[in-house]
């Protein structure tokens, strides 16, 4: 997904991966869109993990359908992920099982995916931290999504919880970026434009810390940078 034919996927996010999501969010809401932030409960299990890339969206609901061919629509998924992505997945306000384990993140990985968010939960806790693979959720638990849950569509309009409106609405392709103190979605068009912005943001945001840690007059320092 990269938005300028002159820039990869690859190059993007590596270097939003140099951000964090206040940096981000703030060059949001200076465009009127600060409200594109997930809700405050979606984390990541590993307090250290940082995720950048482009929306694969995925939508599933409660089924109690466990027969032959009941993940088929998840499986053919799997084959059409693209390499830097971020799965995304919209449980449907699904709070009774795990949407994604070690097996699914295993898969992930193999086709170069770089992270997982949904408003549902997780299991297999310690092969997720063991593989390294950041995983962002509302809860854990055991249960396994089989017979309970399953995929029924990918890469059309979902919508996740929101931490300043009731639901986020994410399109295939929109950038995502998470840590720990959140998650922010970038509309598509805009990808490039945030990334700039939080480049030349963040260079004054060193500066300003510096001049802090040396002893500036505060007022001075926020006069000159209109920080804090």
């Amino acid at each position: 997904m990269a938005t300028d034919t002159t820039i990869s996927t690859q190059e993007i996010v590596q270097r939003y991966l140099h951000f964090f999501s206040g940096l981000v969010f703030d060059q949001l809401d200076e465009r009127g869109l600060g409200h594109m932030v997930l809700a405050n409960d979606i984390k990541p299990i590993d307090p250290d993990s940082k995720i950048a890339g482009p929306a694969f969206t995925v939508k599933g609901r409660v089924s109690t359908d466990s027969g032959p061919g009941h993940n088929q629509v998840q499986l053919e998924m799997f084959s059409r992920f693209e390499p830097y992505s971020i799965e995304v997945i919209d449980t449907g306000g699904d709070i009774a099982s795990a949407h994604f384990g070690g097996l699914n993140a295993t898969a992930c990985m193999a086709r170069n995916v770089t992270g997982t968010i949904t408003d549902g939960g997780t299991r297999d806790s310690h092969q997720l931290e063991a593989l390294k693979y950041p995983v962002f959720c509302r809860f854990r638990n055991p249960v396994a999504a089989t017979g309970r849950w399953k995929v029924v569509e990918y890469q059309t309009p979902i919508t996740l919880p929101g931490a300043i409106i009731p639901e986020v609405a994410i399109y295939p392709g929109d950038f995502v970026f998470g840590d720990i103190d959140g998650v922010v979605i970038i509309p598509r068009e805009l990808t490039l434009t945030i990334l700039e912005a939080c480049e030349k943001h963040l260079g004054i945001e060193r500066i300003a810390m510096s001049e802090l840690a040396s002893g500036d007059d505060v007022v001075e320092v926020f006069k000159r940078y209109r920080k804090f």
